[in-house]
């Protein structure tokens, strides 16, 4: 017993670190939307609560202690206290007010810090908005917690647990025919010990040159001072995941090009376009003095379902500066600065996506947890400095079409990042039922207009897309065999429903197409141009 309060656990190093570390101006409080296809009253959303999200996690009745390190029971817990309505949203710009205006809002310190507002629309339909703290979960273990709450996934756990002695048994079986001999384990671990120590020498010059020979961020990206008011925006468009694999395929020259790629560098140009058109003449004094905008991608460390089904703390990043012009490259032709900009964007990605830098950023981030949160905070805001933006890119619920709660869909999915302090930019790119939602949680004294970013985003797409319409013909034809192929592959209901959740840069959002296919692409494109 803890002061009358029965204690729960210790928080952990990084949840101390989360909530140590955030200002007023950037909380450390990752937010998701959903859009529900019906109406959901409190009491009805209560409901779900009780029954499918607190028998799974009893840190939702959790506050957080006084000295910020314990999570202790809250006696007087009432799911139905942190649940808020607000009616009569008439449109998106107010709906989008309304989120900005909740993004940075801060919790009530007496009561487990985390909310969900149920906002109604004029069609009467919901969009369920829920805020937890960071030192809680990171967005990919409230995301699955979320997701477990849906009816196909509740039910299936339900059975599950009746069926749980057969399945342990199963397991035992499974483990006994992966054993590895200890000569082979020796082996390998040499082998990783090697490439270990490779991949952090390059991280580390990686990072003592951003912090070293950086330039400057421009103002415009970095104002000396953060507001605490943010605006939000966000824009779903249905999108054929299939066509994004092509359009990546064709536009590949040395390497190949994945989704990744392709959101990073329509977040990089809408950025870059936003910013020469209202500030002109601060860009061309930055063109001059770089060529790069440093950019933090986090990364999900997790590799199995069981490890996103445990609330907590495990995402690295990758730091990666990406160009604003490259030499004499980038042209008044907005087009050709697209195309040329993801292969550019591409080049950097696989110098440092087969590094150990998330791991070791999520290391660093634990041992600074250690110090002093005076100290902790000082090198917190000092590794963030040279940083302008935050792109993260979620792969959605491992669902192979919508899922409901009590039989509605949630047609749209989206999830908002807190930015690290000092960074007024966040790009958020959620991949939801071959939906992409792109959203962007922008500081108002960087600009109160993210819907025009967001805007340029889909318009940089549509140029990479735009230039490939006369040959995706010819890119469905081999598209479709590679596809029919794979889909001989048959999943039962639980690969369906907990299909591995995979890192934004993994080799699952490309096309294997063999090089000599893409080669008579390529020379079929060049006889087509020449026509």
């Amino acid at each position: 017993m803890n002061n009358g309060h029965h204690l729960l656990r210790e928080l952990s190093q990084m949840g101390q670190l989360t909530i140590n570390t955030e200002n007023d101006e950037n909380l450390s409080i990752p937010t998701l939307l959903m859009a529900y296809n019906g109406s959901i009253s409190r009491e009805k959303c209560a409901k779900l609560l009780d029954e499918r999200l607190l028998p799974n996690y009893d840190r939702f009745k959790c506050k957080v202690s006084e000295n910020k390190k314990l999570f202790i029971l809250d006696e007087d817990f009432k799911v139905i206290n942190h649940i808020f309505e607000h009616p009569n949203i008439v449109d998106k710009t107010e709906l989008d007010q309304l989120i900005g205006s909740l993004t940075n809002k801060k919790f009530t310190e007496d009561r487990p810090l985390w909310d969900v507002h149920l906002i109604i629309t004029e069609s009467k339909n919901t969009v369920m908005f829920f805020r937890l703290h960071h030192c809680y979960a990171d967005g990919m273990t409230f995301l699955m917690a979320l997701y477990r709450m849906s009816d196909d996934v509740y039910l299936l756990e339900k059975k599950k647990a009746m069926n749980e002695g057969k399945n342990n048994e199963k397991e035992e079986k499974k483990e006994e025919k992966e054993k590895v001999s200890f000569k082979n384990k020796a082996i390998n671990f040499i082998k990783a010990s090697f490439v270990l120590l490779i991949g952090v020498i390059i991280v580390l010059i990686n990072w003592i040159h951003l912090s070293i020979f950086a330039s400057k961020p421009p103002e415009f990206l970095k104002p000396k001072q953060l507001s605490k008011d943010k605006s939000i925006g966000f824009y779903s468009r249905r999108m054929d995941i299939s066509q994004l694999k092509e359009t990546a395929v064709v536009l590949s020259k040395n390497s190949k090009i994945s989704i990744n790629d392709i959101m990073l560098s329509c977040s990089i140009g809408a950025l870059i376009r936003f910013m020469k058109a209202n500030n002109e003449n601060e860009f061309k004094e930055f063109q001059k003095s770089t060529k790069n905008i440093a950019v933090i991608i986090p990364v999900n460390l997790r590799k199995t379902v069981k490890e996103h089904m445990v609330l907590g703390n495990k995402v690295g990043s990758f730091n990666v500066s990406f160009p604003v012009s490259h030499n004499d490259k980038f042209s008044d032709d907005v087009q050709e600065n697209a195309i040329e900009r993801v292969n550019i964007i591409n080049k950097r990605m696989n110098q440092v996506k087969d590094t150990p830098e998330p791991y070791l950023a999520f290391a660093s981030a634990k041992i600074v947890s250690y110090l002093p949160n005076a100290v902790a905070s000082i090198l917190y805001t000092s590794i963030s400095k040279q940083v302008s933006l935050c792109v993260t890119n979620v792969p959605g619920v491992p669902s192979k079409g919508f899922f409901k709660y009590y039989d509605k869909e949630i047609s749209d999915l989206i999830g908002f990042v807190p930015s690290p302090v000092t960074i007024g930019l966040g790009f958020s790119v959620f991949t939801y039922a071959d939906k992409i939602t792109v959203g962007l949680n922008v500081d108002n004294n960087v600009t109160n207009k993210p819907t025009e970013i967001l805007d340029l985003f889909f318009d940089e797409l549509s140029l990479l897309n735009n230039d490939l319409n006369f040959d995706i013909d010819i890119e469905n034809q081999i598209y479709n065999v590679e596809n029919s192929k794979n889909n001989n592959n048959n999943n039962d209901d639980d690969e369906i429903l907990y299909n591995e959740l995979s890192n934004p840069d993994d080799d699952d959002d490309e096309i294997e197409i063999e090089e000599n296919n893409i080669n008579k692409l390529r020379k079929r494109k060049k006889r087509i141009i020449n026509k």
